[in-house]
């Protein structure tokens, strides 16, 4: 089943790398249960931006026609690293639904889930090994490596209420934006990207990752009601203090107040009558306003390294991400004023 794309362009190439994902999802010597589990994974939809990111990375360089099955390759098991980071962040976040669907720990248990997203990872260091991708296999283990750490330091700060904004920044570079900047990455140096080129797509991977997750973080803030199974400000119920947040305790007027609502979240469940005030609070001292500030300074920046690359198509298909994204983060709030 085709996923929604949001560039419209790759279709061909996306359909190509859907296929290899079903083929690395459902090896036929599998245990019926494991087939179950995959299945179920590859089903639920998403839009599939990181492996998008690869094949227009690729497609900056001489050779992507002539490298295009390794490029869907790559692409593939981006993807595959993706869906084993979502597993486990549910099981962690014991979410019953994922995009409208029950999440595999949901529908299969915790314990099934931990082992299926161990297996999509080693999955993925097994096709590697045996394509005999010795460079992208290391790459591969540094983000996956990376993803981890960020993970970890994002669970090691919560509920901090002096966890600083560099710590934010690193945690959220470990854990999302280090497979965008892998994505580009591996597509430069598969397509044939000058050296040049790639650092610039690299760091342009990692604008768009930082992006990503700060717009994922506004969003956050902005609904009271469930949504995919997940009720609105999900990061601050369970102690995770993202960027508006970390702005807001800078300001010494709310600071004591938000330390507050900090600690009653450690010990009980938050009325929505605290989160109204938390609200309140946020955009009193202007940290979701700065928030929204930062999204935008990284959707511009994005920008410039994007208009950098040789091929207008590209630089239009990404900024035409970019403007995707940074949607909520920034552009419809300045639509607003």
């Amino acid at each position: 089943m085709m996923r929604h794309l949001i560039i419209p362009e790759l279709a061909a190439d996306m359909q190509r790398v859907e296929e290899r994902l079903s083929e690395k999802l459902a090896p036929v010597s599998w245990d019926p249960a494991v087939c179950r589990i995959l299945e179920e994974i590859r089903l639920a939809e998403g839009k599939m931006i990181r492996p998008q990111v690869l094949l227009l990375s690729g497609m900056c360089g001489s050779r992507y026609r002539e490298n295009s099955d390794r490029i869907c390759l790559l692409a593939a098991l981006v993807e595959m690293v993706h869906m084993a980071s979502l597993i486990h962040d549910d099981i962690v976040d014991d979410s019953p639904f994922r995009r409208g669907r029950p999440t595999v720990q949901s529908a299969f248990g915790k314990d099934m889930a931990v082992y299926a997203g161990d297996l999509l990872l080693s999955r993925v260091m097994q096709v590697l090994f045996e394509e005999e991708l010795v460079k992208e296999g290391r790459l591969f283990s540094a983000a996956i490596g990376q993803m981890c750490t960020g993970e970890i330091g994002q669970y090691d700060c919560c509920y901090r209420t002096d966890t600083g904004i560099s710590r934010y920044m690193n945690n959220i570079y470990g854990k999302t934006a280090a497979v965008f900047e892998l994505s580009c990455r591996l597509g430069a140096m598969t397509g044939g990207c000058s050296p040049e080129t790639t650092d610039v797509l690299a760091q342009f991977g990692r604008q768009l990752g930082l992006l990503f997750q700060i717009r994922d973080d506004l969003l956050d803030f902005t609904s009271y009601e469930e949504v995919d199974g997940k009720p609105g400000h999900m990061d601050f119920r369970e102690g995770v203090l993202t960027l508006p947040v970390l702005y807001s305790l800078e300001c010494e007027s709310v600071r004591s107040q938000i330390i507050q609502l900090v600690c009653k979240g450690r010990e009980a469940e938050l009325t929505k009558e605290d989160i109204r005030h938390l609200d309140a609070l946020l955009e009193e001292s202007g940290g979701m306003e700065m928030a929204r500030q930062k999204a935008g300074e990284l959707a511009v920046s994005s920008v410039r390294l994007a208009e950098q690359l040789p091929d207008p198509r590209i630089r239009s298909c990404f900024t035409g991400m970019i403007r995707q994204l940074s949607d909520v983060a920034g552009e419809r709030q300045d639509e607003n004023e």
